[in-house]
C-alpha cells in the first residue's frame, strides 16, 4: 500500500478501514494490512484483535498463520506468535516462509501440491 510505504500509517488505516468495511471483514490479507497499520501506530490492543480475525479467517491456509505469527512475534508478542506459527507448521510441515512472504517447499512435492498463488503478504 502506498500509504504505508511512505510512513503515512493514519492515511493507510482510514483506507484500510474502509476496504475491511467493504469486505465484510472476510478479507484476511485487508485484515493483516490493517493489522501491520496497527502496529505502526502502536494500537496495540486493536492489531492483537485483528490478528486473531486474520487467524480464524485462515481455515486450512497456513500462510495468513504464517504471516500473522511473524507479525506477532515482531512485534513483543512471541507467545502469541509462536502458537500461530505453530499451527501454519501443522498445516504445511514441508513449506516455509521465504524472506519475500511467498512460500517455497522444502520437500519434495509437485508443482500440484504446492500453493496456486501466493499472496502479496501472506
Amino acid at each position: 500500500m502506498v500509504y504505508e510505504r511512505e510512513g503515512e500509517y493514519l492515511q493507510a488505516e482510514a483506507a484500510l478501514q474502509n476496504v475491511v468495511h467493504l469486505s465484510s471483514e472476510k478479507d484476511p490479507e485487508s485484515l493483516f494490512l490493517l493489522c501491520t497499520v496497527k502496529f505502526a501506530l502502536e494500537k496495540t490492543d486493536q492489531a492483537r484483535a485483528l490478528a486473531q480475525q486474520v487467524s480464524g479467517l485462515a481455515g486450512n491456509d497456513p500462510r495468513p498463520l504464517y504471516a500473522v505469527g511473524r507479525l506477532l512475534r515482531e512485534n513483543g508478542h512471541a507467545t502469541q506468535g509462536g502458537v500461530e506459527l505453530e499451527r501454519a507448521h501443522r498445516l504445511a510441515p514441508g513449506i516455509l516462509p521465504s524472506r519475500r512472504n511467498s512460500w517455497r517447499p522444502i520437500s519434495t512435492s509437485t508443482a500440484s501440491e504446492r500453493p496456486k498463488k501466493p499472496l502479496n503478504h501472506f
